[in-house]
C-alpha cells in the first residue's frame, strides 16, 4: 500500500495517519497500564514497609516492658505509654495465673 504501485496518494495518506493513530493509542494505553502496575506497587511496598515498621515499633515496647518488668523498675504513676503499661499489665497477670494454677495442682500433676 505504500508503495509506488499504489498510486492513490489520498488513500495512502488516510491510511498513514490512521496507522500512526493506532500505534499511539497502543501506546498511551501500554504506558498507563505500566503506571498503573508501577503505583500499584509502590503503594503495596508502602503498606509492607509500614507494618514492618509497626511491628517492630511494638516489638521494641514489648521488650521495653519486658526489661522494667523483670528489673522491678516499672512505676504506673510515670507517664509510661499505654502500651507498655499494658505489656506490663498483662505480663503481671500471666505470671498471677501460673502462680495460682501451680498452686492448685498436685505435686504428681493429678488432679482429684
Amino acid at each position: 500500500m505504500y508503495t509506488d504501485y499504489y498510486t492513490d496518494v489520498e488513500k495512502q495518506m488516510e491510511s498513514g495517519w490512521s496507522f500512526i493513530a493506532i500505534i499511539g493509542l497502543n501506546i498511551m494505553v501500554n504506558t498507563s497500564m505500566m503506571v498503573y502496575t508501577s503505583a500499584l506497587m509502590v503503594k503495596n511496598l508502602v503498606k509492607k514497609l509500614r507494618h514492618k515498621y509497626r511491628v517492630w515499633k511494638y516489638k521494641r515496647e514489648i521488650q521495653r516492658a519486658e526489661k522494667l518488668y523483670k528489673d522491678g523498675e516499672f512505676d504506673p504513676t510515670l507517664h509510661e505509654d499505654r502500651f507498655v503499661q499494658k505489656v506490663y499489665n498483662n505480663l503481671k497477670a500471666h505470671n498471677r495465673d501460673i502462680q495460682q494454677s501451680q498452686a492448685n495442682s498436685t505435686p504428681n500433676g493429678k488432679s482429684y
